[in-house]
């Protein structure tokens, strides 16, 4: 009875651990800054791309709506540019905030036109072809004039991570924002054809016990 009771108080401090692990486990790292999720923005379908939106509120309490898509590999003219988009970034309601690019191969088609805001990333990209390459699609980098108010939900600094996926349910785009531009202001990273960023050190820590508490559990102890 002795046995079987302190099997199941282990298995209470397993399923206590793994209970408190979701709202660590959406947490990630990027150049030492952690950044909590915000969910998917939006997924990509077989017949082509998808445009989502977040919100996000600057230190002067603008609030700023920002629109990202990915084209799904299919043809993708969400903005009638007048040509095949891989990947677009938008920004609405910035007031007095301005945003620049820092990234090379994304390009702010209208600059002083309707929609001054906004920066798309060619389907065909010259010295990289046609998307997905992963291996040298550029990173869209995105800074503001000013920081992000700190108000997200379980977001420690102010960082947070949302995803678009791709038709079978994985990642196609990642997209990260936090205040990590120089002085501490807004700044937002666009992964398009990414790879998976980095596991939170605490997540691994949390999985790796749980699985050897697992073994411990199952392992038959042998006659005395």
């Amino acid at each position: 009875m002795a046995r079987v009771f302190g099997k199941l108080g282990a298995l209470a401090v397993l399923l206590t651990l793994f209970s408190l692990s979701p709202a660590r486990a959406d947490i990630f790292i990027w150049n030492n800054q952690q950044y909590a999720s915000i969910g998917t923005i939006c997924g990509e379908t077989a017949l082509g791309g998808c445009l989502g939106t977040f919100q996000i509120t600057m230190a002067d309490e603008t609030l700023v709506i920002v629109t990202v898509g990915s084209d799904g590999n299919q043809n993708f003219d969400p903005y009638a540019f007048g040509f095949n988009t891989g990947d677009v970034i938008h920004f609405q309601g910035l007031g007095t905030t301005t945003v620049s690019s820092l990234a090379s191969g994304w390009t702010n088609v209208s600059p002083s036109g309707p929609l001054p805001d906004t920066w798309v990333l060619p389907a065909t990209i010259s010295g990289c072809g046609p998307a997905p390459a992963p291996s040298c699609t550029p990173m869209g980098d995105f800074v503001f004039s000013q920081p992000f108010a700190d108000n997200f939900p379980n977001s420690p600094n102010g960082g947070v991570w949302g995803m678009i996926l791709d038709p079978n349910g994985n990642g196609s785009a990642w997209v990260f924002a936090a205040n990590t531009a120089a002085s501490g202001h807004g700044e937002i990273l666009f992964f398009a054809d990414p790879t998976a960023p980095v596991p939170e050190p605490a997540t691994m820590f949390l999985l790796g016990g749980g699985l050897i508490l697992i073994s411990y559990l199952t392992r038959k102890r042998k006659p005395s």
